[in-house]
């Protein structure tokens, strides 16, 4: 069975509610060899950075919060940056192979490039909908006006 508009709406919000809140930008210094993703209120908040893995490598960490849950909003209150082999999900542990990142920034990052297209997709098909049902309805003033309010992103009346 196809997912609900409603259901991918939920889930895509679910994840966008766990994660730091935004907006988000890159920092660093290139002269330094710095580079992060952070948070531009909130007193600059770490959501990503990097750190080396062994010799030739790095891996990012994520900020974690003593109450796992989701990260506090004023600009006070700070996590442990934690390296993501610590919060590795794994097909088979004994192989070690990842498969996922337990964090929800990297939910984030990982189901933003799969699910925010097929939104937008469904978010135009409602809006071209609603387009029809707007000629169809022309001689329902109130519900016209109701319609052209939500074409133009403004509340209805």
């Amino acid at each position: 069975m196809t997912e609900k508009p409603i259901e991918l709406i939920e889930r895509v919000r679910g994840y966008v509610e766990k994660a730091t809140p935004g907006p988000w930008r890159w920092f660093g210094n290139t002269k330094y060899h710095q580079i992060y993703l952070a948070t531009v209120g909130m007193g600059r908040r770490y959501v990503l950075d990097f750190v080396r893995w062994g010799t030739a490598s790095a891996q990012p960490r994520f900020q974690v919060y003593p109450d796992d849950e989701s990260p506090p909003v004023d600009a006070w209150s700070h996590g442990l940056m934690t390296k993501a082999s610590e919060l590795v999900e794994y097909e088979v542990e004994y192989r070690r192979d990842i498969v996922g990142i337990n964090h929800p920034d990297a939910h984030l990052l990982k189901q933003g490039r799969t699910d925010l297209p097929e939104a937008i997709d469904r978010l135009e098909a409602a809006c071209r909908l609603l387009e029809s049902a707007d000629i169809r309805l022309a001689s329902h003033d109130g519900l016209k006006a109701d319609i052209k309010a939500f074409l133009n992103g403004k509340e209805a009346e």
